[in-house]
């Protein structure tokens, strides 16, 4: 990873832990399997970044950002039987819309340098 995508990458997980911390006591969200899975992939994202990258090189703003946001994804307090809100009729946002999930897809879209959402 450049030294960019780090700060970008440490910079989205800053958002994503934001999301995640926040939504996991929203009513619906903090029970859906949705909110559990994008967690998990979340810290999965988190773990290889720590194995490929030189965060000795990012300035202490952005690595005390990191820190932050590893801490608060570790400590979410994730639901031990999630449910499928959307499936079973719970969550009603139209077009299959997600909070959480669209969070990830934008997170994603930033850590591979692609075109966000529009």
């Amino acid at each position: 990873m450049s030294e960019h995508s780090d700060v970008n990458f440490a910079r989205g997980l800053g958002f994503m832990a934001g999301v995640l911390v926040k939504h996991q006591n929203e009513p619906l969200c903090g029970k859906c399997r949705g909110l559990t899975k994008t967690a998990h992939r979340v810290r999965e994202r988190m773990n290889q970044f720590e194995q490929s990258s030189e965060k000795r090189n990012l300035p202490v703003d952005i690595q005390e950002l990191y820190s932050g946001a590893k801490e608060a994804m570790y400590g979410l307090h994730l639901s031990d039987e999630p449910v499928p809100q959307k499936k079973l009729g719970n969550c009603n946002l139209p077009d299959r819309g997600c909070f959480v999930k669209y969070s990830m897809a934008f997170f994603e879209n930033i850590i591979n340098g692609t075109q966000p959402l529009e």
